[in-house]
Parts: structure tokens; sequence; C-alpha cells
């Protein structure tokens, strides 16, 4: 089991560090001429929803032929924060509050398009949010002072999302040092074990680890992320985007429009036969085929693309972890994105 609790060394992700990036970053990338599309790297989470999305594009169901060699990675989210700000993908998707914390590291990165939004209430099984064991005496967020929480990367929207709803929905400190909690970073597949265990007193996740929790009667939620945000600053939490160097996208425009336009295709498609795509990629990865329907069917919003509303809710997630000195500087998402 792979656990690291805070330490803020090296070029690792920590909280709203993406990298540090001006020291970890790689070369300027292929001298490929504008319209070239050929071998395009895309790497996103290594998530059955993410396999869903891109579905269509990786077994030939829309028109790749503008993207001869398209490859796809599917990464744990610390090795895409840890990617991200370096050339080893053309676009790669990373956590939100990474693009404003690039551009005080000196790596300007623009943002493709977002990835994933998040719509549940209270009463969603398996919601984002914080979990406890049933039996444990954790009953509110405020509870959680000088308890151990466990997430999958300091660096993720995800995380940032959940420290500032304890910090201003809940008065406590919820830096990752010196704070009221003790955070430690495990690999998901670990979180729900280390919680039944005791080796931690709570989790904060998404994606299937929240999924198997909340389908679980040994486990609770006391904090559900999407309502709770909501409350707070009037939006859905965005917790990231598919982005690129910005020397990539000026280099090569048009494979950049083309791949928005892949991607829109792709994951218009996956609306529409989910039910088929949740069925073949649960043969292939053994997860339930309920999870993906699950997600896709309204816990989560996976937009693809840059939507007004959502552009909106990205800016919110920006100027709040602004306000909170989570990240040097809110960006103006317009400015950031490729149109």
């Amino acid at each position: 089991m792979r656990t690291r609790s805070w330490t803020g060394a090296g070029c690792i992700a920590v909280a709203t560090s993406v990298l540090a990036l001006a020291g970890c970053a790689g070369a300027e990338g292929s001298d490929q001429a504008d319209g070239d599309c050929s071998n395009f790297k895309v790497a996103v989470a290594d998530d059955d929803v993410r396999r869903a999305a891109l579905y269509a594009i990786e077994h030939d169901k829309i028109d790749v032929a503008k993207f001869p060699g398209l490859k796809l990675s599917y990464l744990t989210f610390p090795a895409l924060i840890q990617a991200t700000g370096t050339d080893q993908f053309d676009v790669i998707e990373s956590s939100l509050v990474g693009v404003p914390q690039a551009r005080s590291k000196g790596v300007d990165l623009k943002i493709v398009a977002l990835s994933s939004g998040r719509t549940a209430d209270e009463n969603t099984p398996g919601a984002s949010g914080v979990y406890v064991r049933d039996g444990s005496d954790i009953r509110t967020p405020e509870d959680l002072a000088g308890k151990t929480i466990g997430v999958t990367s300091f660096g993720s929207s995800s995380t940032m999302v959940t420290r500032i709803l304890l910090r201003d929905g809940h008065k406590l400190n919820s830096a990752l040092q010196g704070g009221d909690l003790k955070w430690v970073e495990m690999d998901p597949a670990q979180l729900t074990a280390a919680l039944e265990r005791g080796q931690i007193d709570a989790v904060s996740d998404f994606s299937f680890t929240a999924y198997k929790l909340g389908h679980d009667s040994q486990f609770r939620r006391i904090m559900t992320s999407d309502p709770a945000w909501r409350k707070l600053t009037g939006h859905n939490p965005v917790f990231a985007s598919y982005q690129a160097l910005a020397t990539q996208t000026e280099r090569n425009q048009t494979c950049y429009k083309q791949f928005q336009e892949l991607l829109a295709a792709s994951v218009a498609y996956a609306r529409d036969h989910i039910d088929e795509l949740a069925n073949a990629i649960s043969a292939k990865t053994r997860l339930p085929a309920e999870y993906i329907t699950f997600q896709w069917s309204g816990a989560y919003d996976y937009i693809g693309g840059l939507d007004p509303e959502w552009l909106e809710s990205a800016q919110v997630m920006w100027d709040k972890a602004a306000a909170g000195g989570d990240i040097p500087k809110a960006l103006q998402i317009q400015d950031e994105i490729i149109k």
C-alpha cells in the first residue's frame, strides 16, 4: 500500500500545487505542422466513467480519421498531476485548480475542455464526500478535528473542495500541514480497506471509491460535497479539465479545435449508448456496470465541453480557492480556454 502524508518535498503535487512546474516541465514538444494531428497523445483519469466518455474514440464509433495513431492513456490522479505542465501528452486531464497554480510557476496551460462536474444531492448513494465507519463517533464535519483523513491526491480539485468546505463551512483549519486534521494520500484501491481497518478515520473521495463506500452499510457519509458546495457558492463543483501547454496549442491550433469536436462527439455517443458501453467496459475492467450508469445518470456530469454554465462554475472554483489563499491568483477562465 502506498501511503503518503503531507511533506511538500520535490516536484510532487500537493493541495493546490500542480508541480514545481518551472523545474519539472519537459521540452517544448514536437515540430508538427498546424493541422497534422498524427500520433496525438491523450491522458485521462483511470476511471470507467472516463472510459465511457472516450469509448467512441477508442473503438472507432465516430470518425477519428483526422487523428491517425491517436493514443489514449489512463493514469492515476497523482500521475496525471505530475505529468501536467510537461509535453508528455498533447492533452491531459488534470486538476482544474492546477491551471492558475501552474501560471504562478511560469508555465502557461490552456483549457481544451472542462471534463467533470458534480450534480449529486444529499440522497444520492455513492456521491462524493466524506465517509466514516458506521460505528465511528464522528457525526459531523466538526468532529474531524484531530482525525486522519485519506484522499487519493493532495493536488486534486476534489481535495481542494473538501478543504474549502471544512474551512469555510465548518470553521476547521483544513491546511495540509499544521491544521486541525492529518491528511494522508493513498492509492484509491486501498482507501476503503484502510478505513475499514481503522488505519484512517475518514475518507474524502469521489469516483468509484465513493460509490463503494456509499453502497456499503459499514460506512456512512457525514458530508456530501456537491450540495454543500452549492450551498456555499451557488454553483456545482467542477473538478477537472483537459489541459495543454500554450506552446502546444499555439503551434497546432487546428488539431486542438478538431479534438474539441471529437471529444464532444464521443461524449454525445456515450450519453446515447450508456447501457451498452457500461456492459462492454465492465466486462474488461470487472467493475460493476451499474457504477458507470449511476454516474452518467445524474450524480456526475461528464461535461467534455465549454458550456457557459460550467465555465462560470469553474471560475467560482478559482475565485474561492484564491480567496482562501489556496492558489496565488484566480485567472479569468475566458482568457484560458481554447476558443
